[in-house]
């Protein structure tokens, strides 16, 4: 924003001095036009009618660039802010299914300790301690994936 506030304050003084270099310059016009007529007598107006259109026209294109650059700092701070938004909702996609994955992970191997426990091929306090850990390792999983959808809710 700051970028456009400068651009916004360069336009406005191409502006005051186009106008006031405009003015300068049809008061010279003016004053030579006079000078020209006392001494020939008669009115000397091209070779001053072209300085003036010719400065006119040098300042009328830097006012048009000044405005052109305006207009691209604005597009690009525009488009800028819709790439980081692109990039943020994203990202918080990625998060949500890699923590979908992570959950059904932990199911499938909750499940499987459980298997195993019922086939005698594992323990009762050895099951109970993995089952334990993975239970937790869902419910903060889940705490998680509950947050990023709020998020994501409440920003979208």
């Amino acid at each position: 924003m700051r970028e456009f506030s400068v651009i916004v304050a360069s336009s406005l003084i191409v502006i005051f001095l186009s106008v006031f270099f405009i003015h300068y310059t049809l008061d010279r016009f003016y004053t030579m036009n006079e000078i020209c007529a006392v001494q020939t007598g008669a009115s000397c107006t091209e070779n001053g009618m072209f300085m003036m259109l010719l400065f006119t026209f040098m300042m009328v294109m830097a006012f048009i660039a000044v405005i052109e650059t305006t207009i691209y700092y604005i597009f690009k701070e525009v488009e800028m802010k819709i790439l980081m938004e692109i990039r943020k909702k994203g990202s918080e996609d990625k998060n949500v299914t890699d923590l979908e994955k992570r959950r059904k992970d932990l199911e499938k191997a909750k499940s499987d300790a459980r298997k195993k426990y019922f086939q005698r091929k594992m323990e009762e306090s050895t099951y109970n301690e993995i089952r334990m850990r993975y239970e937790k390792e869902l419910m903060e999983v889940d705490m998680k994936l509950k947050d990023l959808k709020s998020n994501a809710k409440g920003s979208g």
